[in-house]
């Protein structure tokens, strides 16, 4: 957000579990040509009611932009392997890519196209290589932040592959729809 910030953009965050981004009146009459909501709806309740708060915060003919787990992608057989898109018990609903599409054009969403990879899967930062430096602690983000498990991966040859060719090893269980709103502006009142 910060960044956003800095480059000219009128950018808000909001996270009711964030000290700095916690207020909600930025939901208050008012409306953003870009939403994002990056690993937000699989923690809802109800990821339905979070679907409809993006459109009431997008402008018309805004777009929106969802990332997720995609359900279609994890085997269960192999829970290991999948371990954070699942990230039992926070992941409440996990949503197939064509449930995610379904459900955003029940609310008039168009969709405009649908990533079946993670936003994290460049090279030198892959989901894979992300998921070796947090299993080299408790297998929780906060190995990132860890200075005592960084010697560790350095000296650990698993992490230089990972490094370098996780991002060719990385699965589909993550996706990021794009929508745009189809709802039109109403008129000024006189």
């Amino acid at each position: 957000m910060q960044f956003l910030q800095e480059q000219g953009y009128d950018a808000v965050g909001y996270d009711p579990y964030s000290t700095t981004h916690c207020d909600p009146e930025i939901f208050v009459e008012k409306t953003y040509d870009v939403v994002i909501a990056q690993d937000v709806v699989e923690h809802a309740p109800e990821p339905m009611e979070i679907l409809k708060t993006l459109d009431s915060l997008a402008a018309p003919g805004g777009i929106i932009v969802i990332g997720t787990p995609n359900a279609t992608s994890i085997d269960l057989a192999d829970t290991e392997k999948f371990v954070h898109p699942l990230h039992q018990p926070y992941h409440r609903h996990i949503f197939a890519i064509d449930a995610l599409c379904k459900a955003g054009e029940g609310l008039g969403w168009q969709k405009l196209r649908t990533h079946s990879t993670p936003y994290t899967n460049m090279p030198l930062l892959s989901l894979p290589f992300l998921h070796h430096y947090m299993r080299a602690s408790d297998g929780t983000i906060d190995a990132l932040f860890d200075r005592s498990v960084r010697l560790k991966l350095w000296l650990d040859p698993r992490t230089y592959f990972y490094l370098l060719l996780g991002y060719f090893l990385c699965n589909d269980a993550d996706i990021l729809a794009i929508f745009k709103t189809t709802k039109k502006k109403q008129a000024e009142k006189p």
